[in-house]
């Protein structure tokens, strides 16, 4: 049968008009990385106004060189690394200092952390004066003032027959008698934290320094040594101490010693803190920082 010169007229152009459209998105459809002869050239994957930031100094250099070069950003970069990757440890403090302008006897003390909730346990093995042990968990005991208090277990047996323990402010006076510094300042995070605090702003005053001193060793194991120098006058004033000497361990770059003296030639020891026997990550709990599981 005849089509209809009008009709046909309108098919034919429906038909090209498709033809067109598939033509159309055929050619854009192909990727303009593709040669006809199916090799592949080689694009950029990131367009260069969005490309990832260079890696940080830290991570393009050794660690060696960092020590030497830039004792504060090596410093930082241990403690990013602390926080990343340990949540406890239990280790053998060993430390002595001068309180009171006395320097008092090397004490041996084993302990367990745990970063959370911050909890520090103590149990004296070598010259425990007052306290044989001591726990705290942050937050966990409070006075009506508002204090953070400790559980301290007294030394001696007749003590203990008359009170098993006693919760005391940790920055109370007794606290301050035994020790230059407050639990809650204990362990490896917060002394690197404390390091870099003072040199960040005696540096910045024009007031002090921290210099790489060389390699060393604590315990069997290798170290790197820093040295930083502060505007210090006298206790109780701003800076504690003239000169640190910390050595932080080559594997886990951790602050396994730190002697600080009053000082410039090293004549007046204000304190010295070691740690040894040192085992990271054990898988602490909450029951073992429990009061009554273990003897408070």
């Amino acid at each position: 049968m005849a089509i209809p010169a009008g009709r046909g007229n309108t098919r034919i152009r429906v038909l090209v008009g498709c033809v067109l459209v598939l033509l159309f998105f055929w050619q854009f459809g192909r990727d303009p990385d593709t040669t006809s002869a199916g090799n592949v050239r080689p694009r950029s994957v990131i367009p260069p106004a969005y490309a990832l930031p260079s890696p940080s100094r830290e991570l393009t250099i050794s660690n060696d060189e960092l020590a030497a070069t830039d004792p504060l950003a090596f410093l930082r970069s241990a403690l990013q690394r602390y926080q990343k990757s340990v949540s406890d440890y239990t280790c053998t403090f060993t430390k002595q200092e001068r309180i009171g302008g006395k320097l008092g006897p090397e004490q041996q003390i084993q302990v367990r952390f745990r970063e959370m909730p911050f909890s520090v346990l103590m149990e004296w093995t070598r010259n425990p004066e007052q306290a044989r042990r001591v726990l705290y968990v942050q937050g966990q005991w409070q006075n009506d003032e508002g204090e953070d208090l400790a559980k301290v277990e007294p030394q001696g047996a007749i003590a203990r027959l008359l009170v098993k323990s006693v919760a005391l402010p940790i920055s109370g006076s007794a606290a301050k008698a035994q020790s230059r510094r407050t639990i809650d300042q204990f362990g490896f995070g917060n002394a690197l934290k404390l390091i870099i605090d003072y040199a960040s702003r005696a540096i910045a005053s024009g007031k002090g320094s921290l210099v790489y001193e060389g390699p060393g060793e604590i315990d069997g194991r290798k170290t790197w040594i820093f040295k930083r120098t502060l505007p210090y006058t006298a206790d109780g004033g701003e800076w504690p101490d003239r000169i640190l000497i910390v050595h932080i361990d080559r594997e886990w770059l951790l602050p396994l010693a730190c002697y600080t003296y009053a000082d410039d030639a090293r004549r007046t020891v204000l304190a010295r803190y070691e740690f040894s026997e040192v085992r990271l990550n054990t898988g602490l709990t909450p029951r073992d920082f429990d009061p009554q599981a273990n003897g408070f």
